[in-house]
């Protein structure tokens, strides 16, 4: 009996000293086992968890999925609060290089090299973008809009509001929710799911459809049985016509 105690005792201790660590990159890239990169970090900050290391700045790794251990309680009446906007807050400076992710995205999604509006090459003034939305050419990034692909009211109604704080920052700057689109039609979507709007590119509406639920599915956000079966229906009408 006294050596299965110690042998047990052994195992505890030897779970928690060889557990994988997660590895924070000189980059801010937080890598937990499951990364790709993992075994080829050298360097790093290490933390007890994933939670641990994107509190502290840290942004996950492309294809990372959060799980219940980011996310906070429900409230103990059930009810959903309010959405406001600035409980997420949107266009943030992440990386500290004066650019906001409004910015960022106008600049990864210009097809040419942009213009900035001063030598600090913090505010764009001119690109060429095409926009996915409408389908068209835009050299004036006045008349584009930042669409956040997942709404952040939706976000916030299919389980955001239980997201931690660094983690409604971060689906509100993920550069996976964000396209450079037409302002107008920015504003016509509103907070409104696939199931409610669609580009009217047609062309589009697949990989916009596809692109709507990798966001919903990393972030742990839920749909009801009837908003699934719907979205379902959505995704089979668009995507079946990409294959003919």
């Amino acid at each position: 009996m006294r050596n299965f105690i110690l042998l047990t005792a052994m195992a505890l201790v030897s779970t928690s000293v060889f557990a994988d660590v997660v590895k924070q990159s000189s980059s801010g890239i937080c890598h937990d086992s499951n990364s790709s990169y993992y075994s080829r970090i050298k360097k790093s900050v290490d933390f007890e968890s994933m939670t641990q290391c994107l509190e502290n700045g840290g942004t996950p790794y492309k294809g990372y999925s959060y799980s219940g251990s980011e996310k906070k309680e429900a409230p103990s009446n059930g009810l959903i609060p309010k959405y406001e906007r600035d409980m997420y807050p949107h266009w943030k400076d992440v990386d500290g290089d004066c650019q906001n992710s409004r910015h960022e995205a106008l600049i990864a999604q210009s097809v040419s090299a942009v213009d900035f509006k001063t030598g600090k090459q913090c505010n764009v003034l001119s690109g060429v973008w095409n926009d996915p939305y409408s389908g068209k050419r835009f050299y004036n990034p006045g008349d584009l809009d930042a669409d956040h692909v997942v709404p952040l009211k939706w976000v916030h109604e299919h389980g955001g509001y239980l997201l931690s704080d660094k983690l409604k920052e971060a689906i509100a700057n993920d550069p996976a929710n964000i396209i450079v689109v037409d302002k107008s039609l920015n504003r016509q979507k509103g907070a409104k799911p696939p199931m409610e709007w669609l580009p009217p590119n047609e062309p589009y509406q697949c990989q916009y459809v596809l692109r709507f639920e990798r966001i919903v599915k990393k972030y742990g956000l839920r749909m009801s049985q009837n908003e699934a079966i719907e979205f379902s229906k959505v995704k089979n009408n668009v995507c079946s016509k990409v294959m003919l």
